[in-house]
C-alpha cells in the first residue's frame, strides 16, 4: 500500500516565477491527506485549492500542482531547498522539494538637477519602463543585480544617457541635466557615418541659410558654423572621443547626435 510521485523535486526562480507539478501514482493510496512545507524550520500546512491542486488523470494518475505564493518565500537570500510532505490516507508519505532561488530587489533612485535646482517631470527610461521625476528631481524603482543602460529626458534639455551598476545594494544615481538644446520631433538632415572618427557628413535637400551649433554631451558649445549648401561635410578629427549633439536653427529647430571615436 503506497503511493509515489515523479518528478520528486522542481526549481522555483523568483525571476521567472511558474507553478511547479508533479504526478501522483496512487497504487493502493486512496488520496492525500495533507500536505506540508517546512520554511527555515516552521512547518506549514497548505490548503487545497489555495496552495495546490490535484487533477485526476487516469484514475490511478493525477497531477499535483502547487500554486507558488507567499507561504513558499523564505526571509533568507539566497537559494534553499524546501521541503514537501505528502501525506496519503494510509501508506508511506511521499516527500517533494522546491528548490527556491530567491531574487533580491534593491532601490536604485534618481536625484536629477540642473544648475544645482531639482528637475521635475523629467523621464527616465530604464529596464523597460519610464520613470518621473518629483517635485524634489527624484524617482526611485527597484532593480536585481545587474547592469542597466538608462536615459533621462525632457523638453529644453540635452537627453543624459548612462548606466548604473546594481550590486547587493542600494544605489544612487545624481545627473546634472544641461538646459539650453530642445528635443524636437523635426528630422530633416542625414548623418553619417555614426560612429565617426574624421569626417561627419550632413545631407539636406535645401541651401535655406541655417546656424549648426556643435555641443559636447555635456552642454558647452564647441564651435558654430552657418550653413548654406545642401551637403556639409564637418572635420571632428580634432574632437576628444565621445557623444556630441548638433543643433540646426533655421525654420525649424533639428537636434542630431553622433559619437565620436
Amino acid at each position: 500500500m503506497s503511493a509515489s510521485i515523479n518528478p520528486t523535486s522542481g526549481t522555483f526562480d523568483e525571476n521567472s516565477p511558474e507553478n511547479l507539478s508533479t504526478v501522483i501514482t496512487w497504487n493502493d493510496a486512496a488520496s492525500v491527506t495533507a500536505i506540508t512545507i517546512v520554511v527555515e524550520g516552521e512547518t506549514v500546512e497548505l490548503i487545497a485549492n489555495e496552495d495546490y491542486t490535484i487533477t485526476d488523470i487516469d484514475g490511478l494518475t493525477a497531477e499535483l500542482t502547487f500554486l507558488m505564493g507567499a507561504k513558499y518565500a523564505p526571509a533568507t537570500k539566497g537559494e534553499m531547498d524546501i521541503p514537501c510532505t505528502i501525506a496519503f490516507d494510509y501508506g508511506t508519505n511521499a516527500v517533494y522539494t522546491i528548490h527556491y532561488i530567491f531574487v533580491d530587489f534593491w532601490n536604485v533612485a534618481f536625484n536629477v538637477t540642473s544648475s544645482g535646482s531639482p528637475v521635475a517631470n523629467a523621464t527616465i527610461s530604464i529596464a523597460g519602463e519610464e520613470l518621473t521625476t518629483d517635485d524634489n528631481g527624484q524617482a526611485i524603482t527597484e532593480l536585481e543585480n545587474g547592469v542597466y543602460a538608462y536615459a533621462i529626458t525632457k523638453d529644453g534639455y540635452v537627453t543624459y544617457e548612462g548606466s548604473v551598476t546594481v550590486s547587493d545594494e542600494d544605489a544612487e544615481v545624481n545627473v546634472e541635466l544641461v538646459s539650453g538644446i530642445a528635443e524636437t520631433g523635426v528630422t530633416l538632415t542625414k548623418l553619417y557615418p555614426n560612429p565617426v572618427v574624421d569626417v561627419v557628413t550632413l545631407e539636406r535637400n535645401t541651401t535655406e541659410q541655417v546656424t549648426l551649433e556643435v555641443y559636447t554631451n555635456s552642454g558647452a558649445l564647441v564651435e558654430t558654423l552657418n550653413w548654406n549648401t545642401q551637403t556639409l561635410h564637418l572635420n571632428v578629427a580634432d574632437y576628444k572621443n565621445g557623444v556630441f549633439h548638433i543643433r540646426i536653427l533655421g525654420n525649424a529647430v533639428e537636434n542630431l547626435r553622433f559619437i565620436k571615436q
